[in-house]
């Protein structure tokens, strides 16, 4: 209980963190785009209005859509989505086995069972049914 209220508070901490150092990159954008026109800063603080900027190599209110972003987001989504749950409910661990299940001193008993009964021969009343 105690780890994951440590990771609760890591991955508060950590998205905090994220979220000032992008506030203080917007800031210093904001202060770079100042120093470099300071005629437009100047306009826009006595209330003029600036035009909205157009996307680059597209005129005013042309809005182009492309299925492949929102399908590559969808597919990312569900990845992230189902790779969160998974971490969530089976937890974050790693096999040391190479990937390969291994059972030391042998399989399972239950396993020994089935694997005898599904090599047995079939009765041949079964069969002609």
């Amino acid at each position: 209980m105690f780890r994951i209220v440590l990771r609760v508070i890591g991955i508060v901490l950590l998205l905090g963190l994220l979220a000032a150092g992008g506030y203080a990159a917007y800031q210093a954008g904001v202060a770079q785009g100042i120093a470099q026109a300071p005629e437009v800063a100047e306009a826009f603080q006595q209330g003029a209005v600036l035009p909205p900027a157009a996307g680059f190599g597209y005129p005013y209110g042309y809005h182009h859509f492309s299925p492949f972003g929102l399908v590559c987001g969808s597919v990312l989504f569900l990845f992230v989505f189902f790779g969160l749950l998974r971490m969530v409910v089976c937890g974050i661990s790693r096999r040391t086995d190479g990937g390969k299940a291994t059972w030391q001193g042998g399989p399972p008993a239950m396993f020994e069972e089935w694997h005898k009964r599904a090599h047995e021969a079939k009765p041949a009343d079964e069969t002609a049914a």
